[in-house]
């Protein structure tokens, strides 16, 4: 009696092993990651946000180095230092390790963004891009704000933060940035050997970033 006690326990605590490792790898989700606290110093009187969204907002981050992704986050992502942060409690924290990829976004929209492309201009493996066309060609977009200083009414002195887009282009090995218009696209296939040169012809409107990603999607087709 005791033997067959000991085999029903054994038989229940390997079911319980096996149910817990197949729940780890079907959600692939981790708990709250290891953080370390900032000290900001407090910029008054300028206008605009040096994030990408003014409010904490949910989203789900993957690191460097480690396997499955953090879910369910408060996230900030500041484009004047490039950095995201996350809120435990009340405190913002940064993480301890480099960012992978991180989605953000509401019920309406996610954007996504990825780090460990190729080194370009100021830009390295740790910069984070948005990932606009996700396929053989990704078309990319980064988004850099400085703080500029001008004058306003009655030369009264203003500060306000200035955003400075660019569109880069991940075409096998090839990594290049272009301008988001006709012209740009041209001389990116006229000098890069983009793939699918015969997409582009007299008809084609690229006119804005919308423009952009539908040309970048026909591409992959």
């Amino acid at each position: 009696m005791r033997l067959k006690y000991l085999l029903i326990l054994v038989g229940l605590s390997t079911f319980n092993f096996k149910a817990i490792a197949q729940l780890d790898a079907n959600t692939n989700k981790l708990s709250m990651p290891t953080g370390k606290s900032i000290n900001e110093p407090r910029i008054d009187n300028i206008k605009g946000d040096p994030n990408l969204f003014k409010d904490w907002t949910k989203g789900t981050v993957s690191l460097v180095g480690e396997n499955g992704s953090y879910a369910n986050l408060d996230l900030m992502y500041d484009q004047v230092k490039d950095k995201l942060y996350f809120k435990s409690g009340n405190e913002k924290l940064e993480f301890t390790k480099p960012i992978k990829e991180f989605k953000i976004g509401d019920n309406i929209s996610t954007n996504t963004y990825r780090s460990g492309f190729p080194i370009i201009d100021k830009n390295n493996g740790n910069t984070l891009y948005q990932v606009l066309v996700d396929a053989n060609i990704k078309l990319l977009k980064h988004t850099k704000k400085d703080i500029i200083t001008t004058k306003g009414y009655n030369e009264i002195t203003e500060m306000r933060y200035d955003s400075k887009v660019k569109y880069f282009v991940l075409d096998g090995t090839s990594f290049y940035e272009i301008k988001p218009n006709k012209k740009g696209i041209s001389t990116a296939i006229s000098e890069k050997g983009l793939k699918a040169a015969d997409q582009l012809n007299t008809n084609l409107s690229l006119k804005n970033e919308t423009d952009l990603i539908a040309f970048f999607s026909t591409l992959n087709k």
